[in-house]
């Protein structure tokens, strides 16, 4: 019975965050470090671009944004590419880190919950582990990683939304909903 439960959660959920994917304008990135920093706390803020591939089944979302360090004042221009695909009827996770159209795997989703899924494996890098979790919140698209390994330990939440930021948003601008 759970068996049929889980596929019918991964039925429904993968058209929905497929179509808000397709539909997001805006990203907050808030990371979240535990150790070795002690709690540092770093933001991104920026402007999603979703774009379907030739092949129908890959949706690519460029993301351009400004990171904010703790305690300063300056910004660093960022940019990703996250390819999100559909393959043999589940959704799957890839990074373009030179963003030149060759991806890497990184997650493959099953379902969590009525309303969100999470890697059915960890993506690991060296001794680093990633685990992911996609959950709809209200409007929103939220992709939760949690990062655990020898030199790394830390929550990164990035919040997709549907409408554009109104001109460069400032750190005070990210709201607490954000965190």
């Amino acid at each position: 019975m759970q068996a049929r439960q889980s596929a019918n959660h991964n039925h429904a959920m993968m058209p929905a965050i497929w179509n808000r994917l397709n539909c997001v304008r805006s990203f907050t990135t808030v990371v979240h470090e535990t150790e070795p920093t002690d709690g540092v706390t770093r933001r991104v803020v920026g402007h999603a671009q979703p774009s379907l591939e030739d092949d129908g089944q890959t949706l690519r979302v460029a993301e351009n944004g400004w990171l904010y360090l703790p305690g300063s004042t300056r910004t660093l221009a960022t940019s990703n590419v996250y390819c999100w695909r559909v393959e043999a009827g589940q959704l799957a996770l890839s990074y373009d880190r030179a963003q030149i159209g060759r991806s890497a795997r990184l997650v493959v989703f099953e379902p969590a919950s009525a309303v969100g899924l999470q890697s059915a494996s960890p993506h690991c890098c060296g001794a680093d582990r990633y685990y992911a979790h996609v959950t709809l919140t209200g409007e929103d698209i939220e992709l939760r990683w949690h990062v655990v390994g020898t030199a790394k330990n830390y929550i990164m939440i990035t919040r997709y939304r549907p409408h554009t930021l109104q001109g460069q948003a400032t750190v005070s601008s990210v709201s607490a909903t954000d965190q």
